[in-house]
């Protein structure tokens, strides 16, 4: 038999399997190797050649050569690199869109957790009205066999018994089909068949936190930042194609026959490059425009991803504080709801008690349970979703 379902190995199964987690890091390490690339294009370019030469018309024989270069770009490689800048910041990003990933991962395999978890514990409600149901029918039973209920109310208790019942059969039925969906989820990993155990940060809400401060490290709003500082950048990029640049190259040869006693020919010479553009049309100057307009948009985006990150934080945690005091309510109208039933119980089995009143406040216990269990998942959702808007991931 498999183990039971914990958050831990739910944790796990996901950092191995998860398809988009996988396609997030795959990205994170294409970031990676770009950043590697860019830097590649700065560095010195270092070729040999080698040669060899056969005089077939006067019959000189043959000769050998032999040179080494190295080139260099000095400016403005070596003083401003936006390309190998913005590719840094990129992999950067990356690692910030796999967060939003994993936080968007978490919140349905939570969502889809808590539905297991409510479904499991619908069961054992389930069970619970069952048996009082059965309590019930066998009291009303008793009171009819003695004479005092009529028929009718016999068959309403039986028929309340027979309701419990296929709720019950139902309540398994939803088991079934969340442990498949959640199977499905975890890339079919074998769920046990032991009560799922809701982890206390899913049952109790959090303290209250600081929504600024929240706001400032959220990842929607540092990728945006970064998509700022990518676009001046790309700005800057624009520019240096249309600078003077200026390389320099440190180049060895040397050539002689293959054979004899000549000594070969060593010449060292130093060149220095500088390339003038002179006239392009006007693209240089349409191309600024373009990179100064989505600096200026990035920034209108970024501004627009703090209102709603500030937005959807402060309307998350007002639900989970909603979740919460209606659990409270809820849990008081239930603790009401059991005495009432305790003391209508004595007074229907002392004949004190019409069978209809007993009735309609039996049926408000079963309401009122039902009702604590909603508003447990309702709070265990809302936190889900309170973590999600965080950007919490699955391993935090």
């Amino acid at each position: 038999m498999p183990p039971p379902l914990t958050w831990d190995e739910i944790s796990k199964r996901i950092q191995l399997n998860h398809p988009e987690l996988q396609k997030s890091d795959l990205a994170v390490q294409s970031a990676s190797q770009n950043y590697a690339l860019e830097l590649t294009d700065s560095a010195p370019n270092i070729n040999a050649t080698l040669s060899t030469s056969q005089d077939l018309y006067s019959g000189n024989g043959s000769g050998l050569s032999e040179s080494l270069t190295v080139s260099q770009s000095i400016f403005p490689t070596f003083f401003e690199r936006p390309n190998v800048d913005r590719s840094r910041l990129l992999i950067s990003k990356s690692q910030l869109d796999r967060a939003l990933v994993n936080a968007s991962i978490r919140y349905s395999i939570a969502t889809d957790y808590i539905n297991l978890w409510a479904a499991e514990q619908s069961v054992e409600l389930a069970q619970k009205i069952v048996a009082r149901r059965k309590k019930n029918l066998a009291l009303v039973g008793a009171r009819f066999e003695a004479g005092r209920e009529h028929a009718g109310s016999k068959k309403w208790a039986n028929a309340q018994y027979a309701s419990a019942m296929n709720e019950l059969e139902q309540s398994k039925r939803q088991v079934t089909l969340y442990r498949h969906i959640l199977s499905v989820q975890l890339s079919g990993f074998e769920i046990g068949d032991l009560a799922t155990q809701l982890p206390n940060s899913f049952l109790h809400p959090p303290t209250t936190p600081n929504i600024q401060l929240l706001s400032k490290t959220h990842p929607l709003i540092q990728s945006a930042g970064i998509k700022v500082q990518i676009a001046h950048h790309e700005k800057n990029t624009v520019a240096w194609d249309y600078l003077p640049s200026l390389s320099a190259a440190l180049s060895s040869s040397q050539s002689g026959p293959l054979s004899g006693t000549r000594t070969p020919a060593t010449d060292i010479g130093v060149r220095a490059q500088l390339t003038i553009p002179l006239y392009s049309g006007n693209a240089n100057l349409w191309r600024t425009e373009l990179a100064m307009t989505a600096i200026e948009s990035t920034h209108q985006d970024y501004l627009l991803t703090q209102r709603t990150v500030v937005s959807d934080l402060l309307t998350g945690w007002n639900a989970v504080q909603n979740a919460s005091d209606d659990l409270r309510v809820q849990n008081l109208f239930y603790s009401a709801a059991q005495t009432r039933s305790e003391i209508a119980g004595a007074q229907y089995g002392s004949g004190l008690l019409s069978y209809e009143s007993w009735d309609l406040i039996e049926t408000e216990v079963v309401n009122q349970m039902r009702q604590v269990l909603g508003r447990q998942k309702a709070l265990a959702l809302a936190i889900a979703n309170w973590d999600r808007i965080q950007g919490k991931g699955i391993e935090q």
